[in-house]
């Protein structure tokens, strides 16, 4: 079994240095800026009302296939549109 010694490490304990503060500072400043824009974002949803879409379901998934599949100008150049559908 290696020491710590020969390893070139040496056994700081317990010790706190400048590297952990300031990662521990990091640390808690990015969390906080993350929960921030976490209750941004869920505040702005909350504002959205209800769509009503119930009607004409098939024509909306099929335009929705189309503009995200196919990009709606390849139609005309099926073999692009089948390697698009490919990637996605």
């Amino acid at each position: 079994m290696l020491k710590y010694q020969s390893l070139g490490v040496k056994n700081q304990g317990r010790k706190i240095n400048d590297r952990t503060v300031y990662f521990t500072a990091v640390l808690i400043t990015g969390s906080f800026i993350f929960w921030k824009k976490i209750r941004l974002l869920k505040k702005g949803l909350s504002l959205a009302r209800p769509s009503g879409r119930n009607d004409q379901k098939i024509k909306r998934w099929k335009t929705m296939a189309r503009l995200a599949f196919g990009q709606g100008k390849m139609g005309a150049r099926p073999l692009s549109a089948f390697f698009h559908l490919i990637v996605y």
